[in-house]
């Protein structure tokens, strides 16, 4: 099992009626700030796109196990949503 600590409340997310789990993991010579940074404006630029996006919510954090990995939770409201969104090529 993996424990992530989220920098924002995940319920929406994950009481989704499909929820994402996407991992980005550090680079050598990468800074974990800059990573991070990365990921925090991926998740803000998906929630603001709205429901009528499909977007239900997104919350991020660092996971405790791994210190070089980051782990962004999206809710959708579905999985056919999520998989025809055009923010899919970011991953």
């Amino acid at each position: 099992a993996y424990h992530i600590a989220l920098v924002n409340e995940p319920y929406d997310a994950l009481g989704a009626p499909a929820t994402e789990i996407a991992t980005f993991r550090l680079h050598a010579g990468q800074a974990k700030d800059a990573l991070e940074e990365r990921v925090d404006d991926l998740a803000k630029a998906i929630h603001a796109l709205g429901e009528e996006a499909g977007v239900v919510s997104a919350a991020w954090g660092p996971m405790i196990e791994d210190e070089s990995m980051v782990v962004l939770l999206v809710g959708w409201t579905s999985v056919d949503v999520s998989l025809f969104n055009p923010l899919c090529v970011l991953y």
